[in-house]
């Protein structure tokens, strides 16, 4: 008590009350952010995070492609393979990849027999809100039904985030280690 009235000019001009709030704001920043995190980690309910896509979009790298003349066109779809993407999409069909399962062989068979399925090939569309009809179709390969079995029982047009790195850009989008979300 002695201090403060000995202090008491310089405590209580605009430097001193500065100092004492900036203090306790700090205790009061230390004491609850300690308290939130255990608090979050408790709670079974995750925050939504923002769905990032990425760009080109299928129709932004179709147009692009079908701008350029025939022979750099080629080249031009040799660029974008590798590339890792991530878009908004609606489901079409399954069927058997024949890519993965016999090396394009009829119903999987090589030398006459009947080799089992195992990857499968998904065709989406892609889902572009601010277009009323999407054309382009995008090709997912080596699928694992088993890892997605939500694909035998969904419906046409269902929404799917597919992520995958490009294999290839012909008469459509195809794609490689690819990652399935169902919203």
């Amino acid at each position: 008590m002695k201090w403060i009235w000995q202090n008491k000019e310089w405590l209580f001009s605009g430097v001193g009350v500065s100092f004492i709030l900036a203090f306790a704001g700090l205790a009061y920043r230390a004491i609850h952010r300690r308290k939130i995190p255990a608090a979050l980690a408790a709670s079974p309910v995750r925050s939504a995070e923002p769905t990032r896509f990425t760009k080109p979009t299928p129709r932004e790298i179709k147009t692009q492609i079908a701008a350029l003349p025939p022979f750099q066109a080629r080249a031009a779809s040799e660029a974008y393979k590798g590339l890792k993407v991530r878009w908004q999409t609606q489901f079409l069909y399954v069927d058997e990849d024949r890519d993965s399962n016999g090396g394009g062989h009829k119903n999987g068979r090589k030398r006459g027999k009947k080799q089992k399925t195992t990857e499968w090939l998904v065709a989406l569309r892609y889902d572009d809100p601010s277009e009323r009809y999407a054309s382009e179709v995008i090709f997912c390969h080596g699928v694992n039904l088993e890892a997605h079995p939500q694909l035998k029982f969904l419906h046409a047009h269902a929404a799917i985030v597919v992520s995958g790195t490009i294999k290839s850009v012909g008469s459509g989008v195809q794609l490689i280690d690819v990652g399935l979300e169902f919203p």
